[in-house]
């Protein structure tokens, strides 16, 4: 397999970037308010969950073999064609398909 230097570079940058002191300067300059918002959407990402979790343990509902196979190719099916579509998006973007569109110089208006 070629080595993709294209990751290398990304990564070689970020480990210039992100440093242990600049981490902790990041988090040293983070104010009350904004501790504050995290704590906040923490506590509401726990609270779904228990909501969540409360609910589904309130159905008692037996599934035949058959529904437990749709549901897995459902979920399955549904993922790939997320995961094919977000990979197609990145793909199109760093291969230039994503660029803005240009005025025709005089030139190739003439051909």
């Amino acid at each position: 397999m070629a080595p993709n230097h294209y990751h290398e570079a990304v990564l070689g940058r970020l480990r210039e970037t992100v440093t242990p002191a600049r981490a902790k300067k990041a988090f040293e300059s983070m104010s009350i308010g904004r501790w504050v918002t995290v704590a906040v959407l923490l506590g509401l990402l726990a609270l779904a969950a228990w909501v969540g979790y409360g609910m589904w343990s309130l159905v008692d509902i037996d599934m035949p073999a058959w529904a437990w196979v749709a549901l897995a190719l459902g979920v399955g099916l549904s993922l790939l064609v997320g995961f094919g579509l977000m990979a197609l998006l990145f793909y199109s973007s760093r291969m230039g398909y994503d660029e803005p569109a240009r005025a025709l110089d005089e030139r190739e208006t003439a051909d």
